[in-house]
């Protein structure tokens, strides 16, 4: 369209070049059923006088029944007709096999199998002896791709041999069966499961659990009575003093035959072990024997050894410090329940039975009378040792030399804890595992530079003098104070002789 135009007294000539362009068209193609349905519609897309490929297919499922998708479409005037295609359902004939690979068909609509169980319960087998007759019938069925479900089968084709053969029931010495015998039997398409079950009647039974020793001497008998074919549970009552012995089943049950053997089993004197931890006493009555009591023999003495090995420190002060290394021996022994004999099994050390050397502390002034109370492997057969260790008052030099001052000593440390003598160390040997300042901080208290507490000690009680933690501090205190009078009267004394 062109604009309205006035022109005016001093306008110029216009001229206005108008050309057509082709139109955008598009034209359908519609895929309709037999009842002229409208199942699917595609657009072609084009411009008036284009000829255009036509990408469009017929729904998946369907097939056509007139028409046909052209190749390409044509814009001219009869473009704005759609191009109709009558489809209808696909439907596809199939077996079982083939259904089985087709998305939501049921391949069980096209397969049947009957199938004849004959179970026969025999004596003397956990399991039932089972036998299965069974003949396979297959058709075909017509599919609709569509609708996805069966619309028509054929008739049923036995595969094989549709006759299922007759069966002999097995004999059993001492039973009788149920069915005597099972017929041919021809299955037709339809027939329902069978399952048939044999049984046999049992005869009533009695066998006898008896326990023997060694020498074949019945020790005890008790009978046990059900039928045949019948699961009997077996109650063991080994006689008091006695046990099983270990190479054997013991069965928990037993069932019961025509011909069911008696049930023997060994058995042997039973044995007690008694642990060094858990000794007993002639009050304990025996686990397996209860009308009889422990022999004397397994007492906690006659289980447990203890060796000590005390080293003591005899210091100048007069008062005395202690060092207790311990090595535990246990061993177990085995109570005969019927004769009461003990056999003992051999001692064996409760950790590490070497007892480490152990340094002497030095003090300024003095000299020991040992310098290291050496390791010590211990053995069970050793009795306890004492170790004594005196400080000597060393000789003073005649030119002694003088200091600038007089150093006081250090204030000595009150130790937390002391062990005494008879006190119990655990059996772990933690005290054995020390030496020098170590073995002290586990042990007890030797020198005031050399003190730890011991996780061992309740007492707080020094060995052999009865001195509390707090009065030995106090003494402490009093020979500190008397080194520093000491050391102040030498260096005095240095000075006048000096001067």
């Amino acid at each position: 369209m062109v604009a309205e135009y006035k022109p005016s007294g001093t306008a110029h000539s216009t001229i206005i070049d108008v050309n057509y362009l082709p139109e955008a068209r598009s034209r359908m193609i519609e895929y309709v059923d037999e009842n002229n349905q409208l199942i699917r519609s595609d657009a072609i897309v084009g411009r008036t006088g284009e000829t255009v490929a036509v990408q469009s297919s017929v729904p998946t499922g369907w097939e056509i029944v007139a028409g046909k998708v052209p190749d390409t479409v044509v814009f001219d005037e009869s473009a704005d007709q759609p191009v109709r295609i009558v489809i209808k359902h696909r439907v596809i004939t199939v077996d079982a096999e083939q259904a089985a690979k087709l998305n939501h068909a049921d391949a069980s609509e096209l397969a049947e199998t009957i199938v004849r169980e004959i179970k026969v319960l025999m004596p003397h087998q956990d399991q039932p002896l089972i036998t299965k007759q069974q003949v396979d019938f297959e058709r075909l069925g017509e599919y609709d791709l569509v609708n996805q479900r069966f619309v028509g089968f054929g008739d049923w084709q036995a595969v094989g041999n549709p006759l299922m053969a007759a069966y002999r029931v097995p004999e059993v010495a001492g039973y009788h069966p149920s069915v005597s015998g099972i017929d041919e039997h021809e299955a037709q398409a339809g027939d329902a499961d069978e399952i048939i079950v044999i049984n046999y009647v049992a005869n009533q039974q009695t066998i006898h659990v008896k326990y023997e020793d060694e020498h074949g001497q019945v020790i005890a008998s008790d009978p046990i009575s059900g039928q045949t074919d019948q699961t009997v549970p077996i109650t063991i009552k080994v006689p008091a003093g006695w046990k099983l012995t270990a190479e054997q089943v013991v069965p928990d049950n037993v069932t019961f035959t025509a011909t069911t053997s008696d049930i023997v089993l060994q058995v042997a004197h039973a044995t007690v072990t008694v642990l060094p931890n858990d000794p007993k006493t002639t009050e304990n009555l025996l686990p397996n024997n209860p009308d009889c009591q422990y022999p004397s023999g397994v007492a906690f003495a006659d289980l447990n050894k203890m060796f000590t090995r005390l080293i003591v420190f005899k210091l100048p002060d007069g008062h005395i410090k202690a060092i207790k290394q311990m090595v535990r021996f246990a061993r177990s022994a085995v109570v005969d329940e019927v004769t009461g004999q003990i056999t003992y099994h051999d001692w064996q050390a409760i950790g590490d039975r070497e007892l480490v050397s152990v340094t002497v502390p030095a003090l300024e002034g003095y000299t020991a009378t040992m310098q290291v109370i050496p390791s010590l492997h211990v053995t069970v057969d050793m009795h306890d040792l004492t170790v004594e260790v005196e400080y000597i008052k060393s000789a003073v030099p005649d030119q002694p030399t003088t200091p600038d001052e007089p150093t006081p000593p250090d204030e000595p440390t009150t130790p937390d804890q002391t062990i005494l003598p008879n006190q119990p160390v655990q059996s772990d040997n933690q005290s054995n595992r020390t030496g020098n300042a170590d073995a002290i901080k586990e042990a007890s208290t030797i020198l005031p530079d050399q003190t730890a507490k011991s996780k061992q000690v309740k007492d707080k009680r020094l060995p052999q003098t009865g001195s509390n933690e707090q009065e030995h501090g106090h003494i402490w205190a009093i020979l500190g104070m008397l080194s520093m009078l000491f050391g102040g009267l030498l260096g005095g004394k240095r000075r006048d002789k000096h001067s």
